[in-house]
């Protein structure tokens, strides 16, 4: 019999057998949220595969159009015109919630850009390219960071799940039953000797009362 921690009265027994309850409530919750974590995950980390292509590829086109911008303005008016550019771009960040982990969606992104016209004085159509490959390139790394984190929070998530199923399924559970079973064999115990004791007792008070009546006859 494992030692107790508490004593083996029955109000401790019912107070374990609803902390085992809740035990292993929340060990069942806790599985199925892993469960759905682990298939969200599988699903994205599937897009985070398509978009790391996707950006190989985009990033390929975006460099081989600056390089060609480059041949045909030269380096130093490729730097000049990009300095004249005034403006900035913002990413709206939306989260969603997937078992209570936010993921993140950006779900639009704004620009407001200022000079850099295909007829200022200097510039010339591979530039034109050259900025819209890089600004493709750019939407495909918005939807990349927005897979990226969201399967690192995932996966995280998923270890802490793990690691509480784990907690509950070779720590608390077992513990909470052997707790239980312990109470019950003490419970028992005494109930048995109570029985005895009681048996003892009536059986003393029959022989006495036996005797009682004999003498007085």
């Amino acid at each position: 019999m494992p030692k107790l921690k508490i004593a083996p009265t029955r109000s401790n027994l019912l107070k374990t057998k609803y902390a085992l309850t809740l035990a292993q409530d929340g060990h069942d919750l806790l599985e199925q949220k892993r469960e759905v974590l682990f298939i969200e995950l599988m699903q994205i980390i599937h897009r985070l595969r398509d978009l790391e292509e996707e950006m190989a590829k985009k990033s390929a086109l975006a460099f081989s159009a600056l390089e060609s911008a480059i041949l045909s303005m030269g380096q130093e008016a490729v730097e000049w015109s990009a300095l004249s550019v005034l403006g900035e771009r913002t990413v709206d960040i939306i989260h969603r919630s997937v078992m209570g982990v936010p993921v993140v969606n950006l779900k639009e992104v704004k620009e407001s850009f200022f000079g850099l016209q295909a007829s200022m004085v200097g510039t010339n159509p591979a530039l034109d390219e050259a900025r819209k490959r890089f600004e493709e390139l750019i939407e495909v790394i918005c939807a990349w960071s927005e897979v990226e984190i969201s399967v690192w929070r995932l996966a995280n998530e998923i270890k802490k799940t793990q690691r509480r199923v784990n907690a509950l399924e070779n720590i608390f559970i077992p513990e909470y039953k052997q707790t239980v079973k312990a109470i019950d064999e003490v419970l028992e115990e005494g109930d048995r000797e109570e029985f005895i004791r009681k048996k003892k007792v009536k059986s003393f008070l029959a022989k006495k009362r036996a005797l009682e009546q004999s003498s007085s006859h």
